[in-house]
């Protein structure tokens, strides 16, 4: 049984009217860098995870992602999905409750706490068929040895996305962990330091060439097909 399934069905009830606290967590310093303080609230039945300038995640109501799969094609069915920065597996949920689509996963996350609470508190048949990796996605993709049809990345610390994301390299590697006609997603926020976008989309028009743009509530996405 999953923590989840701890939660009283008052606290069900009170996050239809309120946010309603689960757990919160302190900063943690890491090696690579400083992680935000995170807060876990039930909110209208759905657990949402926050940092304290974004959502992490808010299971399948998780709109950058939402909106930007409803650029899949009808009749793509991938095997394997990648998942970076796993969160609370909105992006995992999405693809099962709003397409229907169950593929084997992997989910990266370089935040402990983050992965512990995935381990509690998602649905156990999602976890049967999710390998969860807690470390650095930008050191793991260069190393990782598969390949998967759908690769989502959303890969945030608290408002930044790591300067790393924009490195030719790093995207190079993970168009090698596309299969042929696989499908990438990468989000960043719309918002964002202009210079940090223009690195970005410099790096990507190389190594992912054609790579398309379109914007989803406060992020923009990018889509690009192997």
């Amino acid at each position: 049984m999953t923590a989840r399934a701890g939660l009283t069905r008052w606290s069900r009830l009170r996050s239809y009217g309120q946010d309603v606290l689960v757990e919160a967590h302190p900063p943690l310093w890491q090696a690579s860098g400083a992680l935000p303080p995170l807060e876990l609230y039930l909110r209208r039945n759905r657990l949402m995870l926050v940092s304290p300038g974004a959502i992490y995640s808010m299971e399948e109501r998780y709109r950058s992602f939402a909106g930007a799969f409803e650029r899949i094609p009808r009749g793509f069915r991938p095997g394997r999905a990648l998942i970076l920065g796993f969160g609370l597996g909105s992006i995992a949920l999405i693809l099962q409750r709003l397409l229907g689509l169950r593929p084997a996963l992997t989910g990266v996350d370089i935040d402990p706490r983050v992965v512990s609470m995935a381990q509690r508190y998602l649905p156990e048949a999602l976890l049967t068929r999710t390998e969860l990796i807690c470390t650095d996605a930008l050191s793991w993709v260069p190393i990782c040895p598969n390949r998967y049809e759908l690769i989502a990345v959303d890969l945030f610390v608290d408002t930044e996305v790591p300067r790393g994301c924009a490195n030719p390299a790093f995207l190079t590697a993970l168009r090698r962990l596309l299969t042929p006609k696989g499908l990438l997603f990468f989000s960043r926020l719309e918002h964002e330091p202009p210079g940090s976008r223009k690195e970005f989309e410099q790096a990507a028009a190389t190594a992912l060439p054609g790579i398309d743009s379109f914007r989803v509530g406060g992020n923009m996405l990018y889509l690009w097909q192997e």
